[in-house]
């Protein structure tokens, strides 16, 4: 009897061992797979994290891009602008020149005669302008042309046109001006220009 009883207590301390040490491989094997998933989900997150740098990166540089060439296009366009109006613009004297001059006289023909409106077309012209540059030099002609335009034009309206034609002669443009106050503001312009005084160096 007592050995039978030890048998049986050393069947069940064998069994309670195996299933002690079966729950502890069974233990390490999911503490194992834990570990396995943990660092793979690492991994997944790390190149994830990688991948979200590159995608900002990408979008960084996209938007650097966008705006380079953003900038590029509104610089080609102010370019585009100075240079169309430089070619709108007498060189020397800085108001329109004939090819612009003539496009505002044929608009504001086209204008007054669609709506019946008055239109004054004046010609001024420096008198004497070949003996300013015999006497004095081009450079001193040229100054007296940019102050005889300068004059001028601060002496208009701001809806008047004014251009230089060649050489000395320049254009008027007044709209909605009738022959009377046309008159009258080619005489005021010519009495500003005849009372100015023109000094170039030693010059006058």
């Amino acid at each position: 009897a007592t050995n039978k009883e030890l048998e049986q207590k050393t069947k069940a301390q064998v069994t309670t061992l195996m299933r002690y040490r079966f729950d502890t491989a069974r233990r390490d094997l999911e503490n194992r797979r834990l570990a396995d998933e943990k660092a793979l989900q690492s991994q997944q997150l790390a190149s994830l994290e990688s991948v979200r740098k590159w995608q900002w990166l990408a979008i960084l540089l996209g938007g650097l891009l966008m705006l380079g060439v953003a900038w590029l296009a509104y610089r080609q366009l102010l370019k585009s602008r100075h240079l169309n109006r430089l070619s709108l613009l007498d060189p020397l004297t800085g108001i329109s020149n004939r090819r612009h001059i003539d496009h505002l006289l044929e608009t504001a023909i086209a204008r007054a005669s669609q709506s019946h409106e008055e239109l004054t077309v004046a010609m001024l012209d420096i008198d004497h302008f070949k003996q300013v540059n015999d006497a004095h030099g081009h450079p001193v002609g040229d100054q007296v042309l940019r102050e005889t335009a300068r004059l001028c034009q601060d002496s208009m309206r701001q809806h008047d046109r004014f251009g230089r034609v060649g050489g000395e002669e320049f254009l008027v443009v007044l709209p909605d001006t009738d022959l009377e106050h046309g008159v009258m503001v080619a005489e005021r312009l010519r009495a500003k220009v005849a009372a100015a005084v023109f000094a170039v160096g030693d010059a006058q």
